[in-house]
């Protein structure tokens, strides 16, 4: 039965860049893009809300999980207040929630949709 409460259309279109097909062996320089050789495709592909699913998303199966999650951190944009939150506790709890080997909780910086930095 569906979930009454998902949204209407639970998709939405994303672009991704695919290396197209090149006579010569393509190169990517992170430091100078201009010296770059690359033939990129834009392809669009459907991109899912899968809290919506009948069966939930697995590490075994699709190499992911979703993990409902109460965050300590009450204001994302203080890089401050993120850092002072327990990381390693929160590593350790989703190790037991999916029973990991191993984890890592990755820190980047985000960019608002206007181009604006948060600090």
């Amino acid at each position: 039965m569906p979930d009454p409460t998902a949204p209407a259309n639970r998709f939405a279109a994303g672009r991704v860049n695919y290396t197209g097909t090149m006579s010569e062996r393509p190169r990517y320089y992170a430091n100078d893009h201009s010296r770059d050789v690359l033939a990129l495709e834009e392809h669009t592909i459907p991109i899912e809300d899968a809290r919506y699913r009948t069966v939930a998303p697995s590490l075994q199966r699709e190499g992911f999980a979703l993990v409902a999650h109460t965050s300590a951190v009450k204001d994302f944009r203080d890089a401050a207040e993120a850092r002072r939150t327990a990381v390693q506790r929160e590593i350790s709890r989703l190790r037991a929630a999916q029973q990991f080997t191993a984890s890592t909780l990755h820190s980047h910086r985000h960019q608002r949709p206007d181009g604006a930095r948060f600090r």
